[in-house]
């Protein structure tokens, strides 16, 4: 006999379809709707992977729509996006629902950072709650799986959601630090904006860590290819890194670490090489010119060193 459809399955269909429609989504989009969601999420692990699969496409739609409302928007961070991620971490590594809640998680992290930058500062508590209670504990588990990228873009949206977890994250640094590296097939704009908070984190990151983690020469290597290969989308956050990064070396750490002057006078002249490529009034010119400028006082710090180049 012809399988019967399951009976929630006509209602999911109808909220995903309502929810892609811009006349209807924000009186679809209630509180209610959230949490009657949210409940479906761990109702639907006791069935299937259809019904799993299902209600996930129905709630990525939700977290896609981006409700303006802010009563929605803090129904999704503290009751679906949790509940999704319950989810995710219950699967096996490798199973494709498990990584699709997880993406969901991720966009909706990068959409609560976005409504937080634009009014609505109430979610930064439910932010930090979801991160250190939901999320953290995980992280390490998923930069250790075979294919850590999924943990690098939960990394990346959970820090621009909430930068102050990044205390938090101290013993993962090395493993960040790890993938910056031209050879590894991690080492993408995920991974670089995170190598750039760490950077910018002058109290929650010493700078000798980061030199003996090798940041500077990888930074200059990665720059260098960036610039010979038109990686644009590498540029800005190479050169905010490059400008942190100058920003920690004065002369007695240049002194303390001689292993750093090579590559800090060829950074000197990639930052000018990519001043020269970028756009003339552009965010990636100015940039490259504001480094250029840290650099060269760090050049002539080199020379009163007795580096010549």
């Amino acid at each position: 006999p012809k399988r019967q459809p399951a009976p929630y399955t006509a209602p999911l269909t109808c909220l995903s379809e309502l929810l892609t429609r811009p006349r209807f989504k924000e009186a679809v989009m209630t509180r209610g709707v959230v949490e009657d969601l949210s409940s479906c999420v761990g109702l639907a692990l006791l069935l299937d992977q259809e019904s799993v699969t299902m209600v996930l496409q129905c709630c990525e739609a939700l977290v896609n729509s981006g409700s303006a409302n802010p009563f929605t928007q803090r129904a999704v961070l503290s009751t679906l996006l949790p509940a999704i991620a319950d989810c995710g971490f219950s699967l096996q590594p490798g199973d494709d629902v498990r990584w699709f809640g997880l993406k969901i998680v991720t966009d909706g992290l990068l959409r609560s950072a976005y409504a937080m930058a634009t009014g609505n500062t109430e979610l930064r508590a439910v932010a930090k709650q979801f991160c250190q209670e939901r999320l953290l504990p995980h992280l390490g588990q998923l930069l250790q799986e075979p294919d850590p990228s999924v943990g690098i873009k939960l990394t990346s949206a959970l820090l621009q959601c909430d930068p102050m977890v990044l205390s938090s994250l101290h013993l993962l640094i090395p493993t960040f630090l790890g993938f910056f590296n031209l050879q590894n097939p991690c080492n993408n704009k995920h991974n670089l904006r995170i190598i750039r908070l760490i950077a910018g984190a002058h109290e929650a990151v010493s700078t000798q860590e980061l030199i003996e983690l090798n940041l500077i020469p990888n930074l200059a290597e990665i720059l260098k290819f960036a610039c010979a290969n038109c990686v644009e989308s590498f540029w800005e956050l190479l050169l905010e890194t490059v400008v942190d990064m100058a920003g920690r070396l004065d002369q007695p750490v240049l002194s303390a670490h001689q292993s750093c002057w090579r590559h800090v006078w060829d950074l000197v002249g990639l930052t000018a090489d990519l001043a020269a490529l970028a756009e003339e009034g552009g965010v990636v010119r100015g940039l490259a010119q504001q480094a250029a400028q840290c650099l060269t006082q760090l050049s002539k710090e080199l020379s009163d060193l007795g580096y010549q180049g």
